[in-house]
């Protein structure tokens, strides 16, 4: 744990379960549909989802250093006799649909204490914020999620993305890739999340954690046995931050 009177230079925000949620799961099945029926303009609706079922999967164990955008539309046009340009467009094409804007406002909350303290810190400016969520999707669709919560893109110095790293939170290796985005040491950065499996592997990079108990909590064995320096709410947070 940091010595007493310890603060960051930036906060890494996990995103979901910490600054927003999915009010339903349901999203991930319009998403997947959108994909689908995208692909399925050239190929099979049979060929489409196996494909993708295979690529997802492999992709989430991307051994690197390809970036799991590459990684993942490598392994479809294998699958598919595509280009990797034709799938880098399919999912380009795919996010800017309606439904998929539709989708993302039907299903996506903001966790408004959370909104309310991102709003006072960066008022304070005395830190620097970014988010760090797991990167199963590019990055621009993660900005979109955050603007369609109340969460200004221009607060965060840099939001993770498919298109950008070549690991999963789950993997140390994903907070060494962050590190190099943000260009900070590790006891610079606070790591901030709700993931007890996920976020607390922060720690194998070095990086200090704060653990939210909030009803979104994950609590599950934590990997390495590593455990939070912090745990609290949003209003503990605040406090470990200088605000009260």
């Amino acid at each position: 744990m940091p010595d007493k009177g310890w603060k960051p230079e930036m906060i890494l925000w996990d995103l979901d379960g910490t600054l927003a949620y999915w009010s339903s799961l349901r999203v991930i099945g319009h998403l997947a549909l959108a994909y689908i029926r995208r692909l399925a303009l050239d190929v099979s609706v049979f060929a489409a989802i196996v494909a993708t079922a295979r690529a997802y999967c492999r992709m989430l164990g991307n051994p690197g250093p390809t970036c799991n955008d590459r990684f993942f539309n490598r392994l479809m046009a294998a699958s598919l006799s595509k280009s990797e340009e034709e799938m880098a467009a399919a999912t380009r094409e795919m996010l800017a649909t309606p439904e998929v804007e539709q989708a993302v406002g039907w299903f996506f909350r903001p966790i408004p204490e959370a909104r309310e303290l991102i709003r006072k810190l960066v008022a304070k400016r005395e830190f620097r914020h970014a988010v760090a969520t797991s990167p199963v999707m590019p990055s621009n669709f993660n900005r979109q999620r955050l603007a369609m919560g109340g969460f200004r893109p221009s607060w965060f110095v840099h939001v993770t993305g498919s298109e950008l790293y070549s690991s999963q939170k789950g993997d140390p290796r994903f907070f060494r890739e962050l590190l190099s985005h943000v260009n900070l040491p590790p006891e610079k950065c606070l790591m901030v999340g709700n993931d007890l499996g996920k976020d607390v592997v922060s720690k194998a990079a070095g990086i200090p954690m704060f653990l939210l108990r909030t009803k979104f909590t994950r609590v599950r064995e934590s990997p390495f046995g590593l455990r939070p320096d912090w745990e609290g709410g949003y209003c503990d947070l605040g406090r470990l931050l200088g605000l009260e």
